[in-house]
């Protein structure tokens, strides 16, 4: 049961973070670390693995290509710290040295899997359970877990100072966790290495007491790396998410200023290719949203008396209106006095009533309009000032004179 999480965690997270894939190298690195975690422990699932193993006629095929895909996924953590720390400053030369490294032990593996005789066995307790070991299972054993392990040692390092100099928490918690993953995989290839170098010297081995613990840390590597991983996408996420929502509670107020001002609407060329999950691609949109409801509420105000701000905060208040609401309800009377006189054909420049309210960054700017939005779209407050202000204004009653 815990596999099938750990799966399902590791292709969520391959598939949210699928639009990194157009950011830069660093978020690819990632998103290939994730791709070869969920295709190794995919292939490893029962169902999947009797289908591949009916296909090949060799059973350890599936070890073979689990190892090449942990190849994979060494050499794309090894780009990503490279890039992260900048080393690619330091050893130029680093990049390339990675591949080459990771293709040079994917093809020893691939030859050394073709000239065992035995097969090579994925269990470390089968594995050891045998009276011996061809010498090209022993090499391949040896370049495996000496390669992982090294590169995994790299990473850990690499990660842990990554994460000290981190100034965002939900990304240095993540960076600890996944630093706490490699650790402990290192760890695990080196009991490996030394555990299969005393099983060729004929020496007896302590696998039942040794068995329980590893498959402890095999499957909490992984775990630890998808959390640590997820953390700082969780706080991207919660970012887009509330864009979004921004975005929607600001669409009535946007879309009234553009259906009376049409030339309000910034002209726009979009370049991403994920518009709805870049947070980038968002935040300009919400920009936009933000400057065209205030061009179209500026273009309106020649539209409002001059006072009626002011009329409209004492109507609001008289209302009962909590206190926490009476700058934006103001507001969306005084915009709905303005469209009024404006439908009503009256002339432009009748007077001038400046906006109330407002915010000094995007994030006040856009949680101050949401909540005019809310109020002009919901309330019925708008509508009844609009009327009484006419009823005061236009339409004085006319006092009754005896005779």
């Amino acid at each position: 049961m815990l596999d099938a999480v750990v799966l399902a965690l590791l292709w969520l997270t391959v598939v949210l973070r699928t639009p990194s894939l157009v950011r830069g190298p660093a978020p690819r690195a990632v998103w290939l670390v994730f791709l070869g975690l969920a295709l190794a422990k995919t292939i490893v699932f029962a169902p999947v693995t009797e289908v591949i193993t009916s296909v090949s006629e060799r059973p350890d095929l599936i070890t073979l290509i689990h190892h090449l895909l942990g190849v994979v996924c060494a050499v794309a953590v090894l780009r990503f710290v490279t890039l992260v720390t900048g080393m690619d400053d330091v050893r130029p030369r680093a990049p390339r040295q990675v591949r080459i490294t990771g293709l040079v032990v994917a093809v020893v593996l691939t030859l050394l899997f073709g000239v065992s005789d035995e097969g090579i066995e994925v269990d470390l307790d089968v594995l050891l359970a045998s009276p011996t070991m061809s010498a090209p299972t022993v090499l391949y054993w040896l370049v495996l877990e000496v390669y992982l392990g090294g590169a995994l040692a790299v990473a850990t390092l690499l990660f842990w100072r990554t994460a000290n100099r981190s100034t965002a928490r939900l990304l240095r918690i993540g960076l600890r966790l996944i630093a706490l993953g490699t650790l402990l995989n290192t760890g695990y290839a080196v009991v490996k290495i030394v555990f299969i170098l005393v099983h060729a010297a004929g020496k007896a081995l302590p696998l039942r007491s040794a068995a329980g613990v590893l498959d402890i840390v095999l499957t909490l590597v992984p775990t630890l790396i998808v959390v640590g991983g997820a953390l700082p996408g969780s706080a991207l996420a919660w970012r887009i998410v509330r864009a979004h929502r921004t975005i929607a509670a600001l669409s009535p107020l946007w879309r009234l200023m553009r259906s009376l001002f049409p030339d309000i609407v910034l002209p726009y060329r979009q370049d991403r290719r994920w518009p709805l999950v870049d947070h980038g691609e968002l935040r300009l949109l919400l920009y936009r949203r933000i400057i065209e409801i205030r061009d179209g509420i500026l273009q309106l105000g020649n539209f409002v008396p001059a006072g009626a701000g002011e009329d409209a905060l004492r109507f609001v208040r008289a209302a009962g209106a909590a206190e926490a609401d009476e700058s934006a309800l103001a507001e969306a009377c005084r915009i709905e006095l303005g469209v009024r006189r404006m439908r009503a054909g009256e002339p432009a420049g009748a007077g001038r009533d400046e906006p109330v309210g407002g915010g000094a960054s995007i994030e006040e700017e856009s949680e101050w309009l949401s909540r005019v939005s809310r109020a002009a779209a919901h309330s019925p407050l708008p509508a009844r000032f609009a009327e009484w202000w006419e009823r005061e204004h236009l339409h004085p009653a006319t006092p009754v004179h005896g005779g």
